[in-house]
């Protein structure tokens, strides 16, 4: 399973509401794009691309009319959350290096979960 990292307060960020207030759409609508672009982006092979969004089907899945997801699209790109067919800063928020506290705690998860199944 893929993840990736969404940030306290992106449904807050006044961006969105410039976004919104540009495309037209409502802000709940704006933020439903948003986290489809970051799933898309998230699943690409080269991580943070987002060229070829399906904005009609996003427009059928998200319950908008016709051209909405486009219009916001647009308004993102205007506004620079997407430069280049990419997610602005994707390598930079979403980075898979760990602290090497992390990594301990976890190499320390997993030996207490190997141990574990041993005496079980």
């Amino acid at each position: 399973m893929e993840w990736l990292k969404w940030f306290v307060g992106a449904t807050t960020d006044p961006k969105f509401a410039v976004i919104a207030r540009r495309s037209k759409k409502n802000l709940a609508s704006v933020i439903a794009v948003w986290a489809m672009l970051l799933e898309r982006a998230g699943q690409a092979d080269d991580r943070g691309e987002v060229e070829g969004f399906d904005c009609e089907g996003a427009d059928i899945v998200l319950g908008l009319e016709d051209g909405a997801a486009c219009s916001i699209l647009q308004a993102m790109r205007d506004k620079g959350l997407i430069t280049n067919g990419r997610i602005t800063n994707w390598d930079k928020r979403q980075r898979r290096d760990e602290p090497e506290a992390v990594k301990e705690r976890k190499r320390l998860q997993r030996e207490r979960e190997k141990l574990a199944a041993e005496m079980a």
